[in-house]
């Protein structure tokens, strides 16, 4: 059919089928035309193709892989029987006005990763809670945390678990935040350790 002079052009089946292309590109490269920033290939049965990642805040993305037969690949992680969950406590008793106490969790095993999952800590008075996680001499915080004499627990279960290698230690500083008085500062360090391969 012809295009009308008055009106947008009409195209037929054929016609949009040989001019319509969609093509998903690195948002960041998307002009290169380089394959390495092509997110999808279509092969010659005209099957796209596409990687899914996780998103790893350590760079090395893993891939969700497919098996021939077009089921997903998946690792089931056993937090329960295999794995029981550890509670790692710590009393820090009359800690002194202005100063901290540290609840260190050292003690993951090579090929072991911990899944630090939970944190609670409890103070006879007003405290301060910072949490870290690294290595111990490049400890990054990640949380900070204060109680009151109204609420003087702190308990808190993380969206999604910390990954804490061979290499690396949880720890909890309890500051006493009381302005007279030395007082008792509690915490416990809750999670998994399951095999790194798995992590």
């Amino acid at each position: 059919m012809a295009d009308q002079a008055t009106a947008l052009p009409i195209r037929t089946e054929d016609d949009i089928q040989e001019r319509v292309q969609v093509k998903l590109v690195d948002y960041l490269n998307p002009g290169t035309g380089l394959a390495a920033d092509q997110q999808m290939s279509v092969d010659t049965d005209h099957n796209a193709h596409v990687e899914i990642h996780g998103n790893d805040e350590a760079g090395v993305d893993r891939i969700a892989l497919m098996d021939t037969d077009g089921r997903l690949r998946v690792v089931v992680e056993d937090l329960s029987s295999d794995n029981p969950p550890t509670h790692d406590p710590h009393i820090g008793p009359a800690v002194a006005v202005g100063a901290t106490s540290d609840h260190d969790l050292t003690a993951v095993a090579v090929g072991k990763v911990f899944k630090f999952k939970q944190f609670t800590a409890s103070a006879s008075g007003k405290m301060k809670v910072e949490v870290f996680v690294g290595p111990p001499a490049t400890l990054v915080s990640k949380f900070v945390f204060f109680n009151s004499v109204g609420d003087p627990n702190v308990d808190v279960t993380l969206d999604e678990p910390i990954d804490v290698a061979t290499t690396e230690i949880v720890r909890i500083q309890k500051k006493n935040l009381e302005k007279n008085d030395a007082i008792d500062l509690y915490s416990t360090i809750i999670g998994n350790t399951v095999n790194a391969a798995v992590a």
